[in-house]
Parts: structure tokens; C-alpha cells; sequence
């Protein structure tokens, strides 16, 4: 819960951030630095009650073998718990970030084709197929 909680509060504060430099739109930047900002405080609040909790057990597959893999090769369990969280947290979020900002793009597809996007915007038209 505290995960979810951290995550929306620097999405929010990232996100408001960036509607006010940016004429009111969202831009792709800001998806990947919230991505980014949530990825490391999700796994420094995840893994240190894992660790606490459940010794380094997270029950969720792709995490806990990540962890035991690192904990072959390092045999530290809290090194492991904390660089495995902290991997699959980065790969996790940033797919959400590209899936967020694709969805976001194609609901405000009409104010966001005219928006000034520090990306190029035939780059966003092309992979969009907007015409």
C-alpha cells in the first residue's frame, strides 16, 4: 500500500510539474522521470519490508527470481533483495510508462497534436499515424 501511495504522490507532483511548463500538456519526459522517481522509492520501501518481513520473499515470480539469482552470485541476501527489486521495478515501470503515455496520447489526441512537445512532433505523428 505504501508502494501505491509513493507512487502517486511523485507521479502527481511530476505530472503537475509538467502541465505547468508545458501549456497545460503532458510530454513523454515526464512519464519516464516519474517512472524513474517511483521505480527506486517502490523498491526502497518494497524491499526493505520484504527484507524486514519476509527475509528477501516477495512471492511475485519474476522478483523473487531475480533475487535468488543475484543471491547466487553475491550471497548477501539484502544485496540481492535490493538490486533484484530494484531491477524488475525499473523494467515494470517503464513499460507502464510508454503504455501510460500512449493511452494518454490517444485520448487527448486533438489538444495534444497542436501542443509545443519538446520531442518531435513528426516523430509522435508517425508512430501514432496521425494525419
Amino acid at each position: 500500500m505504501l508502494c501505491h501511495i509513493t507512487t502517486s504522490v511523485f507521479a502527481s507532483l511530476i505530472f503537475d510539474w509538467t502541465r505547468k511548463n508545458n501549456e497545460g500538456c503532458l510530454i513523454i519526459e515526464s512519464f519516464l522521470w516519474a517512472e524513474l522517481v517511483t521505480a527506486f522509492s517502490n523498491s526502497a520501501l518494497g524491499d526493505t519490508f520484504s527484507l524486514i518481513l519476509f527475509y528477501g520473499n516477495t512471492s511475485i515470480p519474476q522478483v523473487d527470481n531475480a533475487v535468488q539469482g543475484i543471491f547466487v552470485a553475491k550471497e548477501s541476501i539484502s544485496f540481492a533483495t535490493y538490486w533484484g527489486g530494484t531491477v524488475t521495478n525499473l523494467i515494470d515501470k517503464i513499460v507502464g510508462a510508454f503504455l501510460g503515455f500512449a493511452i494518454y496520447f490517444l485520448l487527448n489526441r486533438r489538444k495534444l497534436r497542436f501542443a509545443d512537445f519538446s520531442l518531435n512532433k513528426k516523430i509522435i505523428n508517425n508512430v501514432f499515424n496521425i494525419k
